[in-house]
């Protein structure tokens, strides 16, 4: 299937990677399905034919030709969580239905709040995002309210890695590859906590997997493998 939708120049690039996830019969949802975001609209699909269920547009309503998406969609629960325009607006879609349903899914927006390139962090009812140049910001996922809004260390690298949660911690690397242990803020998370922090020196826009114990690391120029004392 086509995913035809006008958006100028630009906005009609999207880096950001398509998500397939588990569809849920309650929602008439297909046993997969799989979202899409670019081109000023979030799209969801049935993965196995690519048949589309749902759109929802408006996210660039003054036709920002700039606007490529380079930060991927987020599934937690009931929502759909979008970010775009550059790192200044997230939007929380409340799934199901079909058709075009910007008039009647769209939770809530929060603008001018956002990342244009790392992936929010979602669990426990809390959405984590960082900004490009280490703004963290913790939102309550069914409201959007701020819940606490907090800085790492200033520096002139930015961020491209996506926080990732490793059970209680959240893992985050700078371009510069410098990297941070933060507490993941449960339900009476109210602040920035950073537990530990270190440094591999090598410019690193990828974000860290962690597996059996051990976090792999892709700089530039090279793959790093990272083992707790």
């Amino acid at each position: 299937h086509d995913r035809m939708l006008d958006a100028p120049e630009e906005a009609a690039q999207s880096y950001s990677t398509p998500l397939v996830f588990a569809g849920n019969a309650d929602w008439d949802e297909p046993t997969e399905m799989l979202i899409v975001l670019g081109a000023d609209h979030v799209t969801a699909h049935d993965a196995a034919d690519g048949r589309e269920i749902w759109r929802v547009g408006g996210l660039n309503p003054e036709g920002d030709k700039f606007f490529r998406s380079i930060a991927s969609p987020v599934v937690a629960g009931e929502f759909v969580i979008a970010p775009y325009a550059r790192g200044k607006t997230v939007t929380a879609i409340r799934r199901g239905g079909s058709g075009d349903v910007t008039a009647s899914h769209i939770a809530w927006k929060r603008e001018p709040l956002g990342t244009d390139v790392p992936t929010p962090a979602i669990r426990d009812g809390r959405v984590m995002i960082c900004g490009d140049k280490g703004l963290m910001s913790c939102l309550d996922l069914k409201t959007g309210q701020t819940l606490w809004e907090d800085s790492l260390p200033k520096n002139r690298n930015r961020y491209s890695s996506s926080p990732i949660i490793v059970d209680d911690h959240v893992l985050l690397t700078r371009e510069d590859g410098h990297s941070w242990c933060l507490a993941w803020p449960g339900e009476k998370g109210d602040a920035l906590k950073i537990l530990g922090e270190g440094t591999v020196d090598e410019m690193t826009v990828a974000t860290p997997v962690c597996l059996d114990g051990e976090i792999f690391l892709r700089t530039h120029d090279s793959l790093w493998c990272i083992q707790p004392e």
